[in-house]
C-alpha cells in the first residue's frame, strides 16, 4: 500500500496540482502541471514570469508519516465495514455500513467535498463514472444514485437525490434522477411529421396509452429520446415532453 500511496502522491504533484503563487492583484496563479509551467496567470489574465510554487515541500520523513496515517485510517474504515464486532447489530447488512461510512465522511468533511467536482470520477465511491449531474454541480454514478438516493413514486424507475457532498451548503434539496430500467434498452420515439401523418401517429400512440392503463404516467416517461418533424412536435400531445425536433 505505500508504493501505491506513493505514486499517487507524486502524480498528484506531478500532474495535478495548481501553483500556489499569488499575483499582486490577489488572485492565484492558474497554471499547471509543474513541468509545463512558464510563468504566473491569473484569472484576470494577469501574466509575471516566475517559478511554479509547490504547496509543500515534502521531506522523505513527512511523505512517510503522511502515508502511514492514511494506512492507519484504511485500516480503521475496513474493519469497521468488514469486520461486525461482538456488541455490534448482526442484522445490519454490508451495504448499509457501507453507506453509513459514507455518509459519516461527507458529513464530517463536507466543507472540503462542496468545493470539489468532477466529470470523470463519481466523488461518492472514487470508482465509477459520473453519469447524471445535479444543479449544484456534483455528479454520480446509477449505483450512487441508487445506494443514497430513495426510491420516486411519482416517476418510473427514478430516484429523489439529495446531494451528499455538498450537505447542509444546499439546504439539502432534493433532485429527481431517472435511471434507465434495468432489462430495457434504448428506448428512442420518433414522430414523423407532414400534415395527416403526424396526427394520424400520435392519435394512435395515444390509443396505446390510453389502452394499457398507464395514466397517470405520462408518455415521456417510457421514453429516453423523443425526436421528430412538423406535427409531431407542434401537437399538444407532445407538448410536454422533452423532445428533439
Amino acid at each position: 500500500m505505500y508504493e501505491v500511496c506513493n505514486r499517487a502522491l507524486e502524480t498528484y504533484v506531478a500532474e495535478y496540482e495548481t501553483c500556489q503563487y499569488l499575483l499582486p492583484d490577489g488572485q492565484p496563479c492558474l497554471s499547471r502541471p509543474a513541468k509545463l509551467h512558464h510563468f504566473h496567470t491569473s484569472k484576470t489574465q494577469l501574466v509575471e514570469p516566475g517559478v511554479f510554487v509547490h504547496a509543500r515541500n515534502w521531506t522523505w520523513e513527512e511523505k512517510k508519516e503522511w502515508i502511514r496515517d492514511i494506512q492507519q485510517r484504511f485500516i480503521e474504515s475496513y474493519e469497521q465495514i468488514f469486520i461486525v464486532r461482538h456488541d455490534c447489530d448482526d442484522e445490519v447488512t454490508l451495504e448499509k455500513r457501507l453507506c453509513q461510512r459514507r455518509e459519516l465522511s461527507h458529513t464530517n468533511h463536507h466543507n472540503i467535498w462542496k468545493g470539489i467536482t468532477s466529470n470523470k470520477t463519481c466523488l461518492a465511491c472514487l470508482q465509477a463514472v459520473p453519469d447524471h449531474v445535479l444543479t449544484c454541480g456534483h455528479s454520480y454514478c446509477p449505483r450512487c444514485v441508487q445506494e443514497l438516493g430513495e426510491v420516486s413514486q411519482q416517476f418510473e424507475c427514478a430516484w429523489n437525490m439529495q446531494c451528499w457532498l455538498c450537505w447542509e451548503e444546499t439546504g439539502r434539496n432534493s433532485h429527481v434522477i431517472q435511471l434507465k430500467p434495468r432489462c430495457a434498452g434504448v428506448r428512442i420515439l420518433s414522430l414523423d411529421g407532414g400534415g395527416i401523418r403526424g396526427i394520424v401517429e400520435l392519435a394512435v400512440l395515444k390509443a396505446l396509452h390510453d389502452s394499457v392503463g398507464l395514466e397517470p404516467l405520462p408518455i415521456k416517461a417510457l421514453f429516453d429520446l423523443i425526436v421528430g418533424t412538423s406535427t409531431g412536435m407542434r401537437s399538444k400531445t407532445t407538448r410536454d415532453l422533452p423532445c428533439t425536433s
